[in-house]
This record gives structure tokens, sequence and C-alpha cells, in this order.
């Protein structure tokens, strides 16, 4: 994809803490319908030592499910192939992270495919590892993991040529 995740994290410092795991909308809980949060539900995955911005995109990714009406896969590989999360997107991911933290300490400024993959990964290895009906559910390979793998496989997108609607300014 460009960008090679390993070596775009290396020499970096970005925040790493407990993450959920599952950071979904169906999974915080609200005193109605505009707030304020009063809960997160579905900590069973959560983890000590991955970084905060797994959760963040991981929510961006699966709120974008929501707004399309789409499955994951067709969620995950538009900003694959533009290069990274729309403005936004980004903006709004970056909202649910500690806000007290520095741009350098959240992992600002990393290829946004860097990313949008681990979130994306961690959320289909949970599942996997979570209800084995994903393991072998056919609609689940092609709708949110095929795609993904296909884009990966094509080729450069991300950190090349990006596209203006998918450009970080921060």
């Amino acid at each position: 994809m460009g960008t090679d995740t390993p070596e775009a994290l290396a020499g970096r410092r970005t925040l790493v803490n407990w993450t959920h795991g599952d950071y979904i909308l169906g999974n915080v809980r609200l005193a109605g319908a505009g707030g304020p949060v009063t809960g997160i539900v579905d900590r069973g995955g959560a983890r000590l030592g991955r970084p905060a911005l797994i959760d963040e995109h991981l929510m961006a990714l699966t709120a974008g499910r929501i707004v399309q009406r789409a499955e994951l896969g067709a969620v995950v590989t538009p900003p694959l192939r533009a290069g990274g999360l729309s403005n936004r997107d980004v903006h709004a991911a970056h909202a649910l992270s500690n806000a007290g933290c520095g741009q350098e300490e959240r992992g600002e400024g990393l290829d946004e495919c860097t990313a949008i993959l681990p979130a994306w990964l961690h959320h289909i290895a949970d599942l996997w590892r979570k209800c084995g009906t994903f393991r072998t559910h056919p609609i689940w390979w092609a709708a949110d993991f095929a795609p993904v793998l296909r884009t990966v496989a094509a080729g450069p997108a991300c950190g090349s040529g990006r596209d203006d609607t998918a450009t970080v300014r921060r």
C-alpha cells in the first residue's frame, strides 16, 4: 500500500494505552439522542499496550458503515485507495481520543493508512476470535474481508498521490 506499517511507525512516539478493542457506536451508551455518554460496554476485547489510534479509527470506520449503509469492506477500501480518511472523519476520530495528548503522542502525522489498516485488522481479528460464525460465513468474507485484501494487494495508493478530499491537514 505504499507505506509499510512497521516502517511507518519506527522511531515515532504514539500514545499506547488500554484500548477497548470493539469501540463502535453500538457499544457507547447515551443518556438520550443528544448525549451525554453514560457508559461504554462490551470491553471483552480490551487490551493493554495497543496504539490509541486503533480505537479512534475503528469508531470512525464503523460510524461510516452506518452513515453509508455499507459493509465494513466498502467503507475501508475507499480511504485506502484515496490515501486516508476525509478531514471530517479524521477530526471525528481524533475528537474521540485523549485531547490532553500532543499531536506526536496521538500519532498525528502518520500516513492515514498506517492507522486504518491496523484498526481494521484488529477488528477483524477480534470478530474471528469472538465468533466462530464469521470464520466460515461467505458473506462476511466477501463484504468485510476480501475487498480490503484486494485493495492492499493491488498496490500503492496510500502515501502516493493523495486526493485532496482525503488529505489530512492538522
